[in-house]
């Protein structure tokens, strides 16, 4: 096996010492060029913290934020509830894992880019803590409305952790 690895080395060497750089023209104005196959979605998680445990909520609802002064609503989906127990330590490591729900908080996801790129939510964009946007802002909770899509329904909470 070693005999073909060293020939296999010996040809390479040979075959880039015949290379005449010389004659070869190189292209110094030719840029890179760059093409997307591809765009790549990102999402991210917020955390909305309920006054009471909502028993009508569906892993991959719709539920919007609007802020009402504005008119500005972004959609979000949810997709589980926070797990109870899951305290930090200094290091933040977990400690005192409990894999039962908090059915007081939710967790919402929301893309990137619509929170990032969105034009039409120049308010709301600033809440978000990951977007370029950010920026600390002062509301009224009841200015910020959370509901259901299909459900004729508004989320009672106390906190958002953007």
């Amino acid at each position: 096996m070693e005999n073909n690895l060293e020939t296999l080395e010996d040809q390479l060497k040979k075959a880039l010492e015949s290379v005449d750089l010389d004659t070869i023209e190189f292209d110094d104005d030719e840029e890179i060029k760059v093409e997307i196959t591809e765009k790549q979605k990102v999402y991210v998680w917020i955390r909305v913290y309920l006054k009471d445990e909502d028993p009508n909520l569906e892993i991959g609802d719709t539920i919007n934020i609007e802020y009402e002064p504005s008119g500005e609503s972004i959609a979000t989906k949810f997709i589980s509830y926070n797990k109870k127990g899951i305290d930090k330590d200094i290091a933040d490591q977990i400690q005192n894992y409990d894999p039962e729900d908090d059915k007081k908080s939710i967790v919402l996801m929301v893309e990137e880019d619509a929170v990032n790129e969105g034009k039409d939510i120049p308010f709301i964009r600033t809440l978000f803590t990951f977007s370029k946007h950010f920026e600390e802002q002062v509301y009224r909770r009841t200015d910020l409305v959370l509901s259901i899509d299909g459900k004729d329904m508004i989320l009672d909470y106390y906190d958002i952790h953007f």
